[in-house]
């Protein structure tokens, strides 16, 4: 792969934030908040060597250094919506001059976003996972060399119409904004699928994923009830079934990529969390599709699938809502370093607990907690950011912890035991970290 991609979206990310600079841009990061994120990125690599044979030592440190720098230079540069989205693919694009290094750049991503509280990092984490996916997921459907940057290419079209789309925001078309950026995300990724990577059927899937993202958003900006969030997540389940029919995994990865672009866009949170029915499958057709070794398919009567699917889809509320207690300075920082740790090694451990099929389960919960986190009324990119990183965790993690999985039942039961022994641990010094809320004992 040259450099020219990856300059395209730095630059593209350079762009969008210089133009979106004063509009919503968040405060930068407390100083300390940075130096913890740095310790922890260092503590998750020395954890990472301990599991990792030599050869994944140079992808886990790069993956890791990159993430974290694109993570920091999300948050202090304020970059917001499309900034923070191209910033992501840019730093999916440069790890993959390292090979095996996507995933630890994911984590990084991901857990930046809970570490820096910083929803522009959480915008990169979802411009990286839509790109990862498609890159990922290209070379399955046909042999053309361009297809390993599928994803990419389709990511930075979607920008670069958001760029135009939002540069007429304040001209006579102000009002179709919507309209215009559908449109142009359509058109550059109908000439990108039909012209340059010859399928037809997924420019079919660009058109359906643009007009259901238009959908979603006009039906959520008049009314934000329950009952449309719940309308949405249906919707994005419908297109996830047609983009699979029509183009598989690919298909199901460019549908993720125009939805989370154009919504992206129109900085529509609560559309971004609300599909995230479509993010659990598309993470599950990685699992299916790319890791050695894939797991089996989910069975809705099987327990180890159920298990992984419930910590999936609960786990990144976790966090949230223990930072919205408001505990002190010094006990938010230590505690948001616990929490980090707790987002690589919880799903890690489910996995080892359940297996396989409970990992397939997991990839799917992951994706969840930002429907939860829409249907109660919060707009927040956080649980968002959570899952993409314990996600790019787990997929990191994967082809080394796969063993543990076969040990002899004693073994295991040690094991077990020890992991569930450090999370208890871990759980306690959190509880003693969490402000006391007074319950009046009174009646209703």
């Amino acid at each position: 792969m040259n450099t020219v991609l990856p300059l395209a979206a730095l630059a593209l990310a350079v762009l969008a934030t210089a133009l979106s600079k004063g509009k919503d841009a968040e405060p930068p990061p407390e100083q300390g908040r940075a130096v913890v994120f740095l310790v922890l990125a260092a503590a998750l690599f020395l954890l990472g060597t301990a599991v990792a044979p030599r050869t994944q030592y140079l992808p886990l440190a790069s993956g890791l250094t990159l993430g974290t720098i694109a993570a920091l230079a999300a948050a202090y540069a304020r970059a917001s919506g499309l900034g923070g989205f191209a910033l992501g693919v840019a730093a999916t694009l440069t790890s993959a001059f390292v090979p095996d290094a996507r995933f630890a750049c994911l984590a990084a991503l991901g857990l930046g976003a809970l570490m820096l509280a910083s929803e522009g990092v959480a915008f990169a984490a979802c411009g990286a996972v839509a790109a990862l996916a498609g890159d990922l997921l290209g070379p399955r459907a046909g042999s053309m060399p361009a297809l390993a940057h599928a994803g990419s290419l389709l990511a930075l079209g979607t920008v670069v119409a958001g760029l135009v789309a939002v540069g007429l925001k304040d001209s006579k078309i102000g009002r179709l904004t919507p309209v215009v950026l559908a449109l142009l995300a359509s058109a550059v990724g109908v000439l990108l699928t039909m012209s340059y990577f010859r399928l037809q059927e997924h420019a079919v899937i660009v058109v359906a994923s643009a007009l259901a993202t238009l959908v979603v958003h006009w039906m959520l900006a008049t009314n934000e009830d329950s009952l449309r969030k719940g309308v949405a997540a249906i919707v994005w389940l419908g297109l996830a079934t047609v983009a699979f029919g029509l183009g598989r995994g690919l298909g199901m990865a460019v549908s993720l990529i125009v939805a989370m672009g154009i919504a992206t866009a129109l900085r529509d949170r609560t559309a971004l969390l609300s599909m995230a029915p479509l993010f659990g499958l598309v993470l599950y057709r990685i699992f299916r599709d790319v890791l050695p070794t894939p797991p089996p398919a989910v069975e809705g009567t099987e327990y180890q699938a159920l298990v992984g699917l419930i910590v999936g889809a609960v786990f990144p509320l976790l966090p949230t809502e223990w930072l919205a207690q408001e505990p002190e300075k010094g006990k938010r920082q230590l505690g948001t370093a616990l929490w980090g740790l707790l987002v690589v090694a919880v799903p890690v451990a489910a996995f080892i607990l359940t297996g396989s099929r409970g990992a397939a389960g997991l990839a799917i919960g992951l994706g969840l907690g930002g429907l939860t986190t829409a249907l109660r009324g919060d707009r927040s990119l956080l649980p968002l950011g959570v899952g993409i990183g314990a996600a790019g965790g787990l997929l990191t993690a994967y082809p080394w912890v796969r063993g543990l999985t076969t040990l002899p039942r004693d073994e295991r039961i040690v094991l077990l035991g020890g992991i569930a022994a450090a999370l208890t641990v871990v759980g306690v010094a959190l509880a003693a970290m969490t402000p006391r809320v007074e319950v009046s004992k009174e009646a209703a």
